[in-house]
């Protein structure tokens, strides 16, 4: 493979890495648009005067929950600015034991990961791959998408 997600985009030609940093700006808008937003709300068997009980108004982005379980607590105050440094190209190399780009490297993986196996929009449906991505890195272009 020419490039690894650990480097920046810079390393891949311009054309490609439009089509990361246009799906990193998805990324961040959808975000910083959805966030789990918990509210209280009259509990449907009241127990007692005024009982309320907790109800999800709004959820997190699937794939940032699902990063969330699978990697550890991913903090959204690093997520967003690794997201809007990659949007612009203004993304930095891994560095072994310099944890300060760490969230870049992170949003590479499930970006190259989204854009070469698909995924599944909620309101949407599925996005296959990409094979402008998937004939670049030499990738089959009929990947399974991975729900």
């Amino acid at each position: 493979m020419l490039w690894d997600p650990e480097k920046r985009l810079t390393y891949l030609p311009e054309e490609i890495r439009a089509v990361l940093r246009e799906e990193a700006g998805y990324l961040h808008h959808e975000l910083e648009m959805k966030r789990l937003r918990v509210i209280l709300i009259p509990a449907p068997d009241p127990r007692h005067y005024n009982h309320r009980i907790r109800a999800v108004e709004t959820k997190n982005p699937p794939w940032y929950s699902r990063m969330y379980c699978e990697r550890a607590p991913v903090r959204r105050d690093l997520s967003l600015p690794a997201l809007e440094r990659i949007a612009y190209g203004e993304d930095k190399d891994f560095i072994p034991g310099n944890h300060k780009y760490r969230y870049d490297t992170l949003y590479r993986h499930l970006i190259f990961e989204r854009l070469t196996e698909g995924y599944i929009i909620e309101e949407a449906g599925p996005v296959p791959p990409n094979t402008r991505i998937c004939t670049f890195f030499e990738l089959e272009k009929e990947r399974a998408i991975p729900f």
